[in-house]
């Protein structure tokens, strides 16, 4: 009977043991809101209440945590902030964006606009535009669009005020108003950001415009103007000290960085390649002001005295600098002589700098477009020409001239042809830290040196 009792005894401590076991529910995460406005879920701390073995059967788990990238903001940086876009008086699409760190490759924004979730970006005005009517910005066919133009300034923007030393692409389009379109980066808020502007001003320049703590300005303006409907590729790398852009791998701008060791400057020309060419209307003037530095109209004859034609000639030209090849015709100058290569005559000051060159050119005969020549030096000499129809008329590139060598950079031109028999419009735009290349209005490419 003893043995009996202990044995009942002993099942009761068993089983009362059993029921004691349970452990408390776990602790649903908590919602924390980040840094940009977003929540997500973050863990608690760990300990037994967080193993799942302990966890009761009607507890909810859970969602899983979305990945994201991990910025560590370096105080080396000097350019930091988030990225956007704006408009002013014109309707405009994006697409495409992505954001790299440039320290490890990783990506921090990568939007393709394929659904109409806009929740994780801001607003701000700096124009007419009410920045509480956030739908008029919205996404359609994987673009970012914003349609009234009768808005100035309507901005959007995403990203860390800490995102430093980065790479941001984007595919951009104005589709119908009376400017471009723009990105920004290095945004921190409404007072505080950079704004890569591209057709500004009625859509006449491009230039960098900064707001720091209100107070605004802005780089060089250099001459741009966006086609309607055409997409542009935008790339803008904002580095720890300097930051470039470029459009369609073109560079416009630069901030920060060293200044070239010798600034561009000098004198101006034109060279045909076995091309004869009717010539008018040359035209040097202050970047800074427009102050005419040199004109000539070819309106008589005694015009062609300001010609010069001792420049030795690029890439092995069998020109000697005859001055035969070139006569006046009724206001006009012409280039005669379709058969010698590298025919050149150049005007002009070596002391000339920061200016824009522009002239005008009708190739008639031959088998080339024209070359542009600026920042002519007798020092060497040494010059750069852009290429207008080179290479048998079928590429527009740089050239450069230095103390008897040519280098040409034909490989990285654009596809190109000079139409014959038809006025053209070549300009150069000199500063002293880059030339800018265009033909009859439109930004070809430009040289950084």
């Amino acid at each position: 009977m003893k043995r009996l009792t202990a044995l009942l005894l002993s099942l009761l401590l068993l089983i009362l043991a059993s029921c004691s076991g349970s452990t408390a529910p776990a602790e649903t995460p908590e919602a924390q809101t980040t840094a940009e406005g977003n929540t997500e879920n973050v863990p608690s701390d760990g300990g037994p209440e967080d193993s799942p073995e302990a966890a009761p059967e009607a507890a909810p788990e859970a969602a899983p945590e979305t990945p994201k990238s991990t910025y560590i903001p370096d105080p080396n940086n000097q350019y930091t902030g988030g990225v956007g876009f704006s408009q002013y008086s014109t309707s405009v699409s994006y697409a495409d964006i992505k954001v790299t760190n440039n320290a490890d490759r990783t990506t921090l924004l990568d939007e393709k606009f394929d659904d109409t979730d806009l929740s994780t970006w801001n607003y701000f005005s700096r124009g007419n535009w009410d920045a509480s009517k956030t739908s008029d910005w919205s996404i359609s066919d994987g673009n970012l669009i914003f349609t009234d133009t009768n808005a100035t300034g309507a901005s959007i923007w995403t990203g860390d005020i800490n995102w430093g030393n980065y790479n941001v692409t984007v595919k951009c389009k104005a589709v119908e108003g009376i400017e471009g379109f723009g990105i920004y980066f290095a945004v921190k808020d409404s007072s505080n950001y950079y704004y890569f502007n591209l057709g500004g001003w009625s859509n006449t320049v491009a230039c960098v415009e900064w707001v720091k703590d209100g107070q605004s300005g802005n780089t060089d303006k250099i001459p741009f103007a966006a086609e309607y409907g055409e997409e542009y590729t935008v790339t803008v790398n904002v580095g720890p000290k300097q930051i470039n852009g470029f459009v369609n791998g073109e560079q416009i701008f630069q901030i920060g960085g060293e200044a070239p060791s010798e600034p561009f400057g000098g004198m101006v020309g034109l060279s045909n390649w076995s091309t004869a060419t009717y010539v008018d209307n040359i035209k040097v003037a202050s970047f800074a002001d427009g102050t005419i530095l040199y004109e000539n109209t070819f309106d008589t004859e005694d015009s062609l005295a300001d010609l010069k034609h001792d420049l030795e000639p690029y890439s092995g030209g069998s020109y000697t600098g005859s001055n035969k090849s070139f006569s006046w015709v009724d206001g006009t100058l012409q280039q005669n002589d379709s058969s010698t290569t590298a025919v050149i005559f150049y005007v002009g000051d070596e002391s000339w700098s920061n200016y824009i060159y522009s002239i005008d050119v009708m190739p008639y005969a031959g088998a080339e477009g024209s070359a542009i020549l600026g920042a002519i030096k007798m020092d060497g000499p040494s010059y750069v020409l852009y290429n207008c129809g080179g290479w048998s008329n079928t590429v527009s590139c740089w050239q450069t001239y230095d103390a008897g060598t040519t280098d040409s950079y034909n490989d990285d031109g654009i596809a190109s042809t000079i139409e014959y028999d038809e006025w053209h419009t070549l300009s150069l735009v000199v500063l002293d830290y880059a030339v800018f290349a265009y033909i009859d209005g439109v930004f070809y490419q430009s040289w950084w040196g």
